[in-house]
């Protein structure tokens, strides 16, 4: 009987290399704080090796985000969203209405 071929595994895509950057880490500093060599962290942030979820908890505390940020949230377009969160928060009520007035014109003219 032949053997049969095993499916090549889809990995699911994530941002740990984002995060890396986001976070002005080389591959080496991070590879040391979730414990294993560069080579071996550069094969799982290429998706050449799947990670498990030690390694995405590990990585999430050495990146100051949680495990679920590692694979749904791009942080270089996240960063931008955040900020101006962050000054909708800091701004006076009059502020954040003239701020979401002007925004909603902009998205309108775009459309």
């Amino acid at each position: 009987m032949p053997s049969i071929r095993k499916p090549k595994r889809q990995r699911t895509a994530h941002f740990m290399r984002a995060w890396r950057e986001y976070r002005n880490l080389s591959q080496e500093q991070m590879a040391g704080r979730v414990d294993m060599s560069r080579e071996n962290y550069s094969r799982i942030e290429n998706g050449k090796v799947p990670y498990n979820q030690d390694i995405l908890e590990m990585a999430a505390v050495a990146l100051n985000c949680s495990a679920s940020d590692l694979l749904e949230r791009d942080p270089r377009i996240e960063d931008g969203i955040e900020e101006l969160r962050s000054m909708l928060a800091r701004a006076s009520e009059p502020d954040r209405r003239r701020i979401m007035a002007v925004v909603k014109t902009m998205l309108q003219n775009n459309g």
